[in-house]
């Protein structure tokens, strides 16, 4: 198994256990030209959420949406992250995109603590 491999396995396995400062750290280790490949993205935006670092996962989550528009994931972590940000109708906007990109992940987004304060 090759570095990036390797890399976003573990990275995986601590958010799975809710560790995002060893997610965020492990992948901050990588080499520059690992850092951009689009799923180390998505785990750096979904470390930052585990860690509540709202301001700057909301930047990355913005920039993220616009580079990676098809990515379920990278659209219900902004969800999340606008929500725990007083912004209702962003995230709901976001809500909307994901289920628009996959439907079956409606239910889970009903019942995420974290979307509690949009519905």
């Amino acid at each position: 198994m090759n570095t990036l491999n390797q890399a976003i396995e573990k990275a995986e396995g601590f958010l799975a256990l809710g560790i995002g400062d060893d997610a965020w750290e492990l992948l901050e280790d990588l080499p520059t030209e690992l850092k951009n490949h689009p799923r180390v993205l998505e785990l750096r935006l979904e470390a930052l959420v585990c860690l509540r670092n709202w301001p700057m996962a909301e930047i990355l989550g913005d920039s993220l949406a616009g580079i990676l528009p098809s990515s379920v994931s990278i659209w219900r972590s902004v969800a999340r992250i606008k929500a725990q940000l007083g912004k209702r109708e962003t995230a709901l906007q976001a809500i909307s995109r994901v289920t628009a990109l996959d439907e079956s992940k409606r239910l889970e987004m009903i019942d995420d603590d974290l979307l509690a304060s949009v519905w």
